[in-house]
């Protein structure tokens, strides 16, 4: 039976010498290793009530979309929020983008009615089969801040004319570790929109909860594609 306790720092983040974080990125044996993890079903009480409160705000965002729409999300893991909005949202052709083969071979399997996809949002020259009315970037963050600015314009290219970029983002209460000279939380990523991306994207919407029931502050960003 796979670890689904296993600590997904072992696989995506590691401590140096001088007690800073590393990426590491190994999310096919993150994958391998844990049948679930982050506890994206949102089986586990401690993880669920921010799901549902993050997943939530996502589709009151998207109840503004009216008729038939191209969906991706990007960092789509196991393919439960693909399943979630393709349910809420019965107009919508959702896809589901994750980098890890293991994640996107279990989706499927879990999910056969959907269209998932294997692929990096951050490669040169990135393609999928068909433009996008609506990008979502579901949690993955700090998976791209190295290469966030190349992660942000590839979504620019993806993206139909005047389409929409959602960020979903959970935020650390406690004083950031990894990645604060890039952005250093929610305000950092507003600032590195405006100084990296200001030609390609406007900002239409923003809400930042920082509710002390949850583990964490949840962002959610909303653009249009100029």
């Amino acid at each position: 039976m796979k670890n689904n306790t296993l600590e997904s720092g072992d696989f995506i983040f590691r401590e140096n010498d001088k007690g800073a974080l590393e990426f590491v990125g190994d999310f096919n044996g993150l994958y391998s290793a844990n049948d679930d993890p982050w506890s994206q079903s949102g089986e586990k009480l401690e993880w669920s009530p921010y799901y549902n409160f993050s997943r939530a705000r996502i589709t009151n965002e998207l109840k503004k979309y009216s008729g038939n729409r191209n969906v991706l999300e990007v960092g789509c893991g196991l393919g439960f929020v693909v399943k979630f909005l393709s349910m809420k949202f019965s107009s919508f052709v959702v896809d589901g983008l994750d980098i890890s083969q293991i994640a996107i071979e279990k989706a499927q399997i879990r999910f056969p009615d959907y269209n998932f996809i294997i692929g990096d949002i951050t490669a040169p020259n990135f393609k999928t089969y068909r433009q996008y009315d609506i990008i979502l970037l579901n949690q993955i963050l700090w998976y791209v801040l190295i290469s966030l600015k190349d992660a942000m314009k590839t979504c620019h290219e993806l993206l139909s004319s005047s389409g929409t970029l959602i960020i979903s983002q959970a935020f650390l209460k406690t004083q950031q570790k990894y990645g604060r000279e890039i952005i250093d939380g929610y305000e950092g990523l507003k600032l590195f929109m405006v100084e990296n991306l200001n030609n390609e994207f406007t900002l239409i919407s923003e809400k930042y909860d920082a509710n002390s029931k949850f583990k964490h502050n949840d962002g959610l960003l909303v653009y249009r594609k100029r």
